[in-house]
């Protein structure tokens, strides 16, 4: 009964159990040296999402936190989505679920939600909040959610200095956990998609934390003391779904940043193979616009573009909506950017600042292609309604309705439609880019916090209403498929594209013979690439 009241109270909150991507970079790998990470929360549609501060709190003796551990005398605040993004400290946060080899009894007590807020609220560096998560985990039990696929988590954690990735798991009883943490060097980046990535395991290094129980657990997994400790291979149910679910995002994140790697997207097993390393040296120094277009990427000129194909229909849509009859077996390449996305966020810890302006949540709500991220300081103890207060009904003074409107807009002429939204994206982005660094100069001079929420929540005010304004401009200038003053040089008629029309039969002389001759070349056509299958389906036409 409990656990099935915590899955209510989720989806109240936000937080799912689909799945999130994740990056981090350390100090030595960012342009300002601060040390940044990121996570989308992608959900199944009926989840909304919002953006809230907790307080700081001090409790009286023999108090119980829920879920019923016993509470400290005072606990810090934090910024959260459902799951704990960034406390008093710049002590941040980024989530993903992953699949393991072993599923929660019913008496184990603490989730990652769980585990994500009381880390934030008891944690003042990196490690002190994987220790205080990963001793609770062990001592109380953690569980995940919907059996193998679901009954892993990882969790980035970041503080102004160091970063690792931390992964957990219940243990082979059910009712306590394997965790794990592994230090991301200062001069590397790392992705986790759905499944572990910590690999081979120097215990003595110090670059792992790690539970005491580890080795006995790997053990019953069939390691031998002899070999390395690989996370992964033990402890993994591998990929959720399909094939190249994890695989690909982690290619393209790398592709994005460390090309110099040169790493394959292919591979046979993604556990057995170990095709992707944990972190990577990046090929330049990163910075938050360089994690905010990993978040937006959808494979754009790759062989797995989702923006091009039949599949993107004339005006190249990466969404492929979820669901397919039962007699239809397949899937499509799952990308970071995607439109089922809740909430997506950038955190960014500076060292050199307080730690009220220094550590910082860009927060977006809805799907990052189509949304903005927006700068609140962990120091803002008020969060604008406009962010904080969505609901189940559409509501166009609400930060995540007016993004969700916008995606759903923007399917309507998207190829078009996506240069105004990456015009609006670059122009608020920048503007917030400015403000900051001018309130930081600020606040050094007169330390005045309500200045700093004051500005900033004008500024979050304003990016909610020009993306309200800027779904009805779209529709203003594409109506009934025509371009009304839409500018980018244009015409009138904008009419389909001639590969599309080719590939559909439109040069046929029926509806009748249309439809057969687009059926027989659909299933005639291999779909190994874009390019071959474009030319397959001309040529059967």
């Amino acid at each position: 009964m409990l656990k099935r009241s915590v899955v209510a109270l989720l989806l109240l909150t936000g937080v799912t159990v689909e799945s999130c991507t994740t990056l981090v970079v350390g100090k030595a790998a960012t342009v300002d040296g601060s040390v940044i990470s990121s996570h989308s929360n992608d959900g199944a549609g009926d989840a909304i999402g919002n953006f809230r501060h907790v307080k700081a709190e001090n409790w009286p003796a023999g108090s119980i936190r829920p879920p019923g551990i016993p509470q400290v005398n005072h606990t810090y605040a934090y910024h959260t989505e459902g799951y704990a993004a960034m406390n008093e400290f710049q002590v941040g946060l980024a989530e993903s679920t992953c699949s393991s080899v072993y599923v929660g009894e019913s008496t184990a007590l603490l989730n990652i939600v769980d585990l994500s807020q009381i880390g934030l609220e008891r944690g003042t560096t990196a490690e002190t909040t994987i220790t205080v998560m990963g001793n609770l985990a062990v001592q109380h039990g953690f569980y995940g959610w919907g059996g193998k696929p679901g009954s892993g988590e990882s969790l980035l954690v970041t503080d102004p200095h160091t970063a690792y990735i931390f992964h957990v798991l219940p243990d082979s009883t059910g009712t306590s956990a394997i965790w794990a943490a592994q230090r991301v060097p200062d001069d590397h980046i790392g992705v986790v998609a759905n499944t572990f990535t910590i690999r081979d395991m120097d215990l003595t290094s110090g670059m792992f934390l790690f539970s005491k129980n580890i080795q006995a657990e790997a053990a019953l997994r069939g390691w031998n003391a002899s070999l390395p400790l690989d996370f992964t291979l033990y402890f993994s149910d591998g990929e959720d779904g399909h094939k190249y679910y994890t695989g690909r995002r982690m290619w393209a994140a790398y592709k994005m940043l460390a090309s110099k790697q040169n790493l394959s997207p292919d591979y046979g097993n993604f556990v057995q193979d170990k095709p992707y390393p944990a972190t990577v040296k990046p090929d330049a120094k990163v910075d938050i616009q360089d994690l905010m277009r990993v978040m937006r990427y959808q494979y754009e000129g790759t062989p797995y573009d989702l923006t091009v194909g039949l599949a993107a229909g004339p005006f190249g849509t990466p969404s492929r909506w979820a669901g397919a009859p039962a007699n239809v077996t397949g899937w499509w390449e799952r990308a970071i950017g995607i439109y089922k996305t809740i909430v997506s966020y950038v955190t960014q810890s500076r060292s050199w600042l307080p730690n009220e302006i220094g550590g910082v949540v860009w927060f977006a709500p809805h799907a990052a292609h189509t949304s903005c991220y927006v700068p609140f300081p962990v120091g803002m103890d008020t969060i604008p309604i406009a962010y904080n207060s969505s609901t189940g009904t559409l509501d166009r003074t609400k930060a995540f309705w007016v993004h969700r409107i916008l995606l759903n807009v923007a399917q309507i002429k998207y190829q078009y439609m996506i240069v105004d939204i990456k015009e609006m994206q670059a122009f608020s982005e920048g503007n917030s880019l400015s403000l900051q660094k001018e309130l930081d100069a600020t606040y050094l001079k007169n330390h005045d916090m309500g200045q700093v929420t004051a500005a900033f929540t004008q500024n979050a005010n304003n990016i909610v209403k020009n993306f309200s304004q800027l779904s009805d401009t779209l529709i203003q200038h594409y109506p009934d498929g025509y371009c009304n003053g839409c500018g980018h040089g244009l015409p009138h008629v904008l009419g389909y594209p001639a590969w599309w029309l080719e590939s559909v039969g439109y040069q046929n002389t029926t509806a009748a013979d249309t439809l057969r001759t687009m059926n027989k070349c659909v299933d005639s056509c291999p779909e190994d690439s874009v390019g071959s299958y474009k030319a397959c389906v001309k040529a059967c036409l």
